[in-house]
């Protein structure tokens, strides 16, 4: 989830001061307010939901709670609502009785002092409160839990919809934001929550180990990232938080593939699949990232130490485990520490919050964080071929353009425009599969060179085997040369400028919310973006830009 407000930019000036704002002047009073639909670029301002309107939400948080007229406003108050409602014979069937507590914090690993006290540590809560067939409340909290104001974001799965709707509490209302279709389409898409979680999924920005900010199996949050005697500390939520590992495996992975799985059953139908470009941007744009780093910590990284380098950064790892043969990318990229430190020295590499004056020269917590491909894009690739929308071999031709940059390939991107709104299966006539290859073939013929014509002289090597075997050559040879590279000083340096090429497209996203989030870099503001190329090297790629 996110860790600011969903609607940061707009929401605020709508709703206003619970004693000032547009709802007093509406005649609602303070603390009385009913529940509250502002879904940016549908609403021109906050709505009030009616008695149908609440009755239309089957989610665990609007059946528990909303629906009872209950407007708890802190998070004390919340989790004690849901305790008690959960125990509830006859709201058995909506009851969330299991919680599970995570923290997080992008200056978790900063102690707190004199010196570091004004460092926005960003430090919060992710509370899952989980019941029988799968019923989920994800709360998203700092660390006031008695106040009325501050984060307190709530989504929770709708069995009905088969989608998660989305609330927060804010200026002395409940807020309901949209649910996950409002992010697939205009004019609600990248609005309001929906910048960042821009397919209506669950986000966990650090998905995969080390778990980047979390308290994990990796490191823990130390209670000395928190002031002195901070009432946080001896809070319930601070009691045994669990570590990001089975947030990840338990809530957030299973989450996606819940809602991937869902917009699949209702676009499916007849043969057919509907909105098939809302699947397909997918494939070919990084419509979100995750963020990856080395399991080595930065201040063990000196003469001698090897770091490993995340596979995401150099190859969409995950999608080629399954769509290449078994050992087609052998053993791990380790660079030396000596060579890694020189080129953060060079770069001007720092963790950094301006407003309070920090900076401090060096990586984050672990070394090398860079945004990867997004689970939440991956868990529609392999959905698009276990669907039967597209076959593997056109999946594996068209992830194999420009392979050496598993994000933000404009290549890759502008693959879109031959992407159908609609289309059948495999083997039905006008199929998606069949649309797109018309279009490539329509462009290889008259650009040889083209990418598209790339795709279909794949396609046309042979057998599935075949196709893996050539495509799978090609990247293990790019593999083994970038492994080469970077055991140079000139090859880290490159991958650290690629690295900072990356973080600053980042903060770009929704997702990007904090300053500590990724290290900054002393390179100038108007660098143009970096790409990598298949031997290994790098080019600028101004097109990246805006």
């Amino acid at each position: 989830m996110t860790g600011t407000t969903y609607d940061k930019r707009n929401l605020s000036e709508q709703i206003g001061h619970p004693d000032t704002g547009p709802l007093r002047a509406a005649g609602f009073a303070a603390g009385r307010a009913p529940v509250l639909r502002m879904i940016i670029g549908l609403d021109p301002g906050p709505v009030p939901l009616t008695d149908a309107d609440l009755a239309a939400l089957n989610d665990p948080f609007a059946r528990l709670i909303l629906r009872h007229g209950e407007r708890p406003m802190t998070v004390d108050a919340l989790l004690d609502r849901l305790d008690t409602r959960s125990a509830e014979t006859e709201l058995a069937d909506a009851a969330v009785p299991d919680e599970t507590v995570f923290l997080l914090g992008e200056g978790g690993q900063i102690p707190f002092s004199a010196a570091t006290a004004g460092v926005n540590r960003a430090l919060r809560f992710v509370v899952a409160r989980t019941g029988a067939e799968d019923r989920l409340i994800l709360m998203s909290v700092d660390d006031r839990p008695s106040s009325g104001t501050g984060l307190l974001q709530v989504l929770s799965w709708d069995p009905g919809k088969g989608a998660y709707n989305f609330y927060q509490r804010r200026d002395g209302a409940w807020v309901y934001s949209g649910d996950s279709d409002h992010a697939l389409d205009p004019p609600t898409r990248g609005r309001g929550p929906f910048d960042g979680h821009v397919n209506g999924s669950l986000v966990m920005k650090e998905l995969r180990a080390p778990w980047l900010h979390w308290n994990s199996q990796a490191v823990s949050i130390p209670p000395e990232a928190f002031a002195p005697e901070h009432p946080v500390l001896d809070h319930r939520l601070m009691a045994n938080p669990a570590g990001a590992e089975l947030l990840e495996r338990d809530i957030i992975q299973r989450g996606i593939d819940r809602w991937t799985d869902a917009r699949f059953d209702r676009a499916i139908g007849a043969g057919r699949l509907d909105r098939a470009d809302t699947f397909l941007r997918q494939l070919v744009q990084s419509t979100s990232v995750n963020l990856v780093a080395s399991d080595r910590e930065f201040r063990e990284v000196a003469a001698g130490v090897m770091v490993n380098v995340p596979s995401e950064i150099l190859l969409n790892i995950e999608a080629w485990t399954r769509f290449l043969d078994p050992l087609t990318i052998r053993g791990r990229v380790r660079i030396e520490g000596a060579h890694l430190l020189g080129a953060i020295q060079d770069l001007g590499i720092a963790l950094a919050d301006p407003a309070a004056g920090f900076h401090q020269p060096g990586e984050a917590f672990f070394a090398l964080a860079c945004p990867a491909p997004a689970y939440e894009d991956l868990s529609t690739i392999f959905a698009l071929v276990d669907r039967d929308v597209l076959s593997v071999g056109l999946v594996r031709a068209i992830l194999a353009v420009d392979f050496a940059n598993p994000i933000r390939s404009a290549r890759r991107a502008a693959l879109m425009r031959h992407m159908p709104v609609s289309g059948a299966l495999l083997g039905g006539a006008g199929s998606c599969e069949g649309q797109i290859l018309d279009a490539f073939a329509a462009v290889a013929d008259a650009r040889p060179g083209s990418d598209e014509a790339q795709v279909l002289d794949w396609l046309a090597t042979g057998d599935d085997a075949a196709q893996r075997a050539r495509i799978g050559a090609e990247i293990a040879a790019y593999y083994d040369t970038a492994r080469q590279r970077m055991q140079t000083a000139d090859g880290v340096r490159d991958l650290m400028r690629l690295i900072v090429s990356r973080r600053r497209y980042f903060r770009t996203l929704g997702i990007s919310e904090f300053a500590l989030t990724l290290p900054v870099d002393g390179l100038p503001a108007d660098m143009a973006p970096l790409i990598m190329t298949p031997e290994a090297t790098l080019a600028q790629a101004p097109e990246l830009i805006g």
